[in-house]
C-alpha cells in the first residue's frame, strides 16, 4: 500500500513534491483548475467510502496517474465539471467491472475536485499503514 500512496510519478521526480500534512504543494504540476476544495458533504461522502470499502485504496495509483499526466498538461481543455469517475474509468477501464468502485466512489466528484479526492484517500490510507 505504501508504494500505491506514493505522492510522486517516475516523470515527477521527488524534489517539490510533499507529503499530505501540509508542510507544502501537494503534486505542483496539477493545473489549478483541478484543485478546487472538496465540498464538505462530499468529503463526508469519500471518507465514508473509504471507511466502508478498504478497496477504495485501489484508486490510488489511478488518480495520481489522472493528476500527474492529463490533468498536469498545460494543453488540457478537459472542463473541471467533468465527472471524476468517469476520467478514472477512462484511465484504468478494468474499474468497471470492479464493484467495490460502482458501489463505493462518489459519482458526484468532478475533475475540479480530484487533487483533493487524492489527498482524502492518501490519508485515509496511510492512516490504515
Amino acid at each position: 500500500l505504501a508504494a500505491e500512496a506514493k505522492l510522486t510519478s517516475p516523470a515527477e521526480g521527488s524534489s517539490g513534491d510533499c507529503a499530505p500534512d501540509g508542510g507544502g504543494v501537494l503534486l505542483p504540476s496539477v493545473l489549478p483548475a483541478y484543485r478546487a476544495e472538496l465540498p464538505d458533504k462530499l468529503g463526508k461522502q469519500l471518507n465514508a467510502a473509504c471507511g466502508k470499502c478498504a478497496e477504495m485504496a485501489g484508486v490510488l495509483p489511478v488518480l495520481r496517474d489522472l493528476l500527474t499526466g492529463a490533468l498536469s498538461d498545460q494543453a488540457a481543455s478537459f472542463g473541471a465539471s467533468e465527472s471524476l469517475r468517469d476520467f478514472l474509468v477512462y484511465e484504468d477501464s478494468d474499474l468497471e467491472r470492479e464493484p467495490w468502485f460502482v458501489q463505493h466512489f462518489p459519482p458526484e466528484l468532478r475533475l475540479g475536485h480530484g487533487l483533493e479526492a487524492f489527498r482524502v484517500l492518501v490519508s485515509r490510507f496511510a492512516e490504515q499503514g
